[in-house]
């Protein structure tokens, strides 16, 4: 049987959006929003079911997280993270994987060369 993983997807833009439409019922998605009352007509496009969050505390322990969120939200929203997350995924441009990994203070951001 295959495991579902829980998947932590940060941020509402079109990003978001698109990756909440292309991991649904495969995953266990949860949504971390500013505004949740936006998300209301969402939920009924995809009919899913996805738990949502305004970005206070966040519990990324053992979860798939991706950061879909403008170069400037980073420092704040990295302040909300509870645990170690099991993969961090961030589509932030022009920030290196050092500098994400500086305000995240997570051990599994590595740099890789690709």
């Amino acid at each position: 049987m295959e495991e579902i993983n829980s998947i932590i997807i940060v941020g509402f833009g079109n990003l978001g959006k698109s990756l909440t439409k292309g991991l649904k019922n495969k995953h266990r998605l949860t949504l971390v929003v500013k505004e949740p009352k936006n998300y209301i007509s969402f939920e009924n496009e995809i009919k899913q079911e996805v738990k949502i969050i305004k970005s206070k505390k966040i519990n990324i322990e053992n979860k798939i997280v991706f950061l879909c969120i403008p170069n400037e939200s980073l420092s704040e929203i990295s302040k909300e993270f509870i645990g170690e997350a099991k993969s961090i995924i961030s589509t932030l441009s022009k920030k290196s994987i050092k500098e994400i990994k500086s305000q995240l203070n997570n051990p599994y951001l590595k740099e890789r060369d690709f």
